[in-house]
C-alpha cells in the first residue's frame, strides 16, 4: 500500500526532502532486495525509464524553497520529484494564518485538489495522506490546515496523518501562538492523528547527542526526517512476522488512537548519536528496549541516562541543563536480594518491596519539602525501578535549615507553617523580620526557590545580629 505525502510551506518541504533522502538512502543496503522493493512501492512510483518519483505534492506560496528541493532531488541520482507535482506562487503568506485558510487556501484548492487527486490515482492501494506542516507560520499552518478540511471532504474513508512542527518557545513568529492555536483547533477535528515534533526538543537532540557544535535548521529536519522515517518505513510486526507491513499509517492508527480524542502523538527513538559514533557502537534488542522502557517510565523525550547521582552545584552546569532542572528526575534501579524483605500496606491487595513500601507510607498524607516523592516505580523479576524527585541543587541540606527553623522556634515546622513559608508570609511573635524571611528561604517546597546554602550567611538576619 501507499502513502501519498503533502508537503506544505518552507518547514514542510524541507523535512519532505530529508524524509524521502532518509528512505532511499536506507533502502538501498547491501542485501535489501525485498526491503527496498516494499519500500519503494510504498513512498515510490517508477517511471518508463526506470527512474523513482516520490508520492509526493509540494506546496507553497513562494517558490524558492520548492524549488531548491526538487534541485536536490534531481541532483542525488537515486529519485525525484514530479515534474508537474509542485504548486507555488510569487506571494507568501506573510505568517498569518488567516492569510492563508481564507485567502490562499480558497483561491488555490482546485489546483492542489487536482495535483494530490493524480497521486492517489497513481496508487493501486492508498495507505493514507501524511502531510507535513509547521505551525508558526502562515502557509504550513493556514493554507495547510485548509488544504486538510478539503482532503477530509473528497477523503472522508482514508487515513490523513498530519506530522506538525512545533515552534521554538523563545519564539520564531510574533504570531506563532495564535497561528498554532487557530492550526490545532482545525486539525483536531479534521485529523485521524497528530504527530507532534517540538523544535526545542530536536534542538537539545542536536546539541546534546549528536554533538552538534553550530545547529542548522537542515540539522534539526535531518532529525525529525530520521525519527519520522523510523516509523513509517517497512517493519515486521506481531501481526506479520514473516513479511513486511503493507499499512504503515493504518496500522499505527489502530495501535496508537485508541479513541476518535486521544489523536495528539508524539516519537522517542534510540540510539541518537552522531553517524562517527554510531559506526563504533554495538547494540542489542534487549538493551534498546530496556532503555526505551526506562525512557517512558521517567517521561523523557529524548535519550538521556538516567542516575542517581548527586548532581553538581548549579555554578558547574551550563545554563541550559540548569533551565531544565524541572523535566529531571532521579531512577533509582535496585537488583533484588535472595531474601528481600516485602511490605504490605492497607487497601492493596499486593505486598511491595519494602523500600518502595516505607516509601508509598511517607508520601502519604500532608506534603512533606524533606521527604523525596517518589514518582512512579515498576517491579521486574529480578530488580525494580523508582522514579523519583530530584532536588535541585542538591547541596541544598533542607534537614539543615529545617533544624535552624527547630532551633529558633523550639519546635517542629507543621502543615501550617510550611504553608505560609511557601508563600512567604511566615511570622511568629518574638522574631526579627530578618528571622522570618530567612525561614521563609530555607523552607520553600521548590528546591531551585529555597536559598543556597553557601549564601545563607550573607542574608540580612546575621547582619543584624553583628
Amino acid at each position: 500500500m501507499s502513502v501519498v505525502s503533502l508537503q506544505l510551506g518552507q518547514c514542510g518541504n524541507q523535512i519532505g526532502h530529508e524524509l524521502f533522502s532518509v528512505i532511499s538512502d536506507d533502502s538501498n543496503g547491501p542485501n535489501r532486495k525485498k526491503y527496498k522493493q516494499c519500500s519503494d512501492d510504498r513512498f515510490f512510483y517508477e517511471t518508463s525509464a526506470g527512474e523513482l518519483v516520490a508520492r509526493a505534492v509540494l506546496v507553497d506560496m513562494e517558490p524558492k524553497v520548492i524549488s531548491q528541493a526538487i534541485a536536490k532531488a534531481s541532483k542525488s541520482g537515486r529519485w525525484r520529484y514530479g515534474d508537474k507535482a509542485h504548486f507555488s506562487q510569487k506571494q507568501g503568506s506573510g505568517n498569518n494564518w488567516a492569510n492563508g485558510f481564507c485567502v490562499h487556501g480558497p483561491r488555490h484548492e482546485e489546483a492542489v485538489e487536482d495535483l494530490v487527486r493524480k497521486e492517489i490515482e497513481r496508487c493501486d492501494r492508498l495507505a493514507g495522506i501524511f502531510t507535513m506542516m509547521s505551525v508558526a507560520g502562515g502557509t504550513g499552518s493556514g493554507v495547510g490546515t485548509y488544504i486538510t478540511q478539503r482532503l477530509r471532504d473528497l477523503y472522508p474513508n482514508s487515513f490523513i496523518l498530519n506530522q506538525v512542527t512545533w515552534p521554538y518557545g523563545a519564539g520564531e513568529v510574533i504570531v506563532q501562538n495564535y497561528n498554532s492555536v487557530l492550526t490545532l483547533s482545525h486539525l483536531y477535528q479534521l485529523s485521524d492523528a497528530i504527530l507532534v515534533h517540538e523544535n526545542d526538543t530536536v534542538h537539545k537532540i542536536c546539541s546534546r547527542l549528536m554533538n552538534i557544535k553550530h545547529i542548522s535548521i537542515s540539522d534539526v529536519n535531518k532529525v525529525i526526517a530520521h525519527q519520522l522515517a523510523s516509523v513509517l518505513q517497512p517493519a515486521y510486526t506481531a501481526d506479520s512476522p514473516c513479511h513486511y507491513s503493507t499499512n504503515p499509517i493504518g496500522e499505527l492508527m489502530s495501535s496508537l488512537v485508541s479513541h476518535p480524542e486521544y489523536k495528539l502523538l508524539s516519537l522517542c527513538n534510540i540510539p541518537q548519536m552522531s553517524s562517527t559514533s554510531l559506526a563504533y557502537s554495538v547494540f542489542n534488542w534487549p538493551g534498546l528496549l530496556k532503555h526505551l522502557r526506562q525512557m517512558l517510565i521517567a517521561s523523557a523525550r529524548m535519550e538521556e541516562a538516567p542516575t542517581s547521582e548527586v548532581p553538581p552545584a548549579a555554578e558547574e552546569q551550563p545554563e541550559q541543563d540548569v533551565l531544565d532542572r524541572d523535566d529531571i528526575v532521579a531512577v533509582k534501579f535496585s537488583v533484588k536480594a535472595p531474601n528481600m524483605p516485602y511490605i504490605t500496606e492497607p487497601g492493596h491487595p499486593k505486598c511491595f518491596p519494602l523500600e518502595i513500601g516505607l516509601t508509598l507510607m511517607a508520601n502519604k498524607g500532608p506534603s512533606a519539602p524533606e521527604i523525596i516523592k517518589l514518582l512512579d516505580w515498576q517491579e521486574e523479576t529480578d530488580h525494580y525501578i523508582m522514579v523519583m524527585e530530584r532536588p535541585f541543587p542538591c547541596m541544598d541540606l533542607l534537614s539543615f535549615k529545617q533544624l535552624l527553623f527547630e532551633m529558633v522556634c523550639r519546635d517542629f515546622p507543621i502543615a501550617e507553617d510550611l504553608y505560609m513559608t511557601a508563600a512567604n508570609i511566615w511570622t511568629r511573635p518574638g522574631l526579627s523580620q530578618e528571622c522570618c524571611e530567612l525561614i521563609c528561604d530555607c523552607l520553600q517546597p521548590k528546591p531551585k526557590k529555597r536559598l543556597a546554602l553557601e549564601k545563607i550567611h550573607l542574608h540580612d538576619w546575621f547582619k543584624v545580629m553583628d
